[in-house]
């Protein structure tokens, strides 16, 4: 006869946010100085000198990032996380909305609309953003009347 264990309780996958944090810093970190330095390295040739505009407010964003990631490191609760990656995602937003209003990119030489492309990606991407600031602020209401 084979018997069940009623009081099993699935295991939970194993989630190291103190890990999940620092990397989040390092790539930022690597990030910061890669958006910085891309003009001068030459690789992207659509990349225009207009990008220089977009900078300010993407190295901003890279800084925010990697500040509230460290903080994570410190001090990890949920209302607090969710609070800021309300602001993190608000940060985003508006970094693509700079990328859409500048648009430091040309694409004259290809037969194929990149520029319309990119375009959409980045609405896209403000749309997402959008919903995620949405989840975020829902997660830190739920969290702070839970109090963790």
């Amino acid at each position: 006869m084979v018997t069940i264990n009623a009081t099993h309780t699935p295991a939970r996958p194993y989630r190291n946010k103190k890990l999940e944090y620092f990397v989040n810093i390092v790539i930022n970190a690597i990030i910061l100085i890669i958006v910085n330095e891309i003009l001068n390295w030459g690789i992207l040739p659509f990349l225009t000198q207009a990008f220089k505009r977009v900078l300010p407010i993407q190295n901003a964003s890279l800084a925010l990032n990697i500040a509230f990631y460290a903080l994570f490191l410190f001090y990890d609760r949920n209302w607090f996380v969710s609070l800021l990656r309300v602001v993190l995602n608000a940060v985003s937003v508006a970094v693509a909305v700079r990328f859409l209003t500048v648009f430091p990119f040309d694409f004259s030489g290809s037969s194929f609309d990149w520029a319309l492309l990119f375009r959409i990606f980045i609405v896209l991407g403000i749309v997402g953003l959008s919903f995620a600031i949405i989840v975020e602020f829902v997660k830190f209401i739920g969290a702070a009347m839970r109090r963790k």
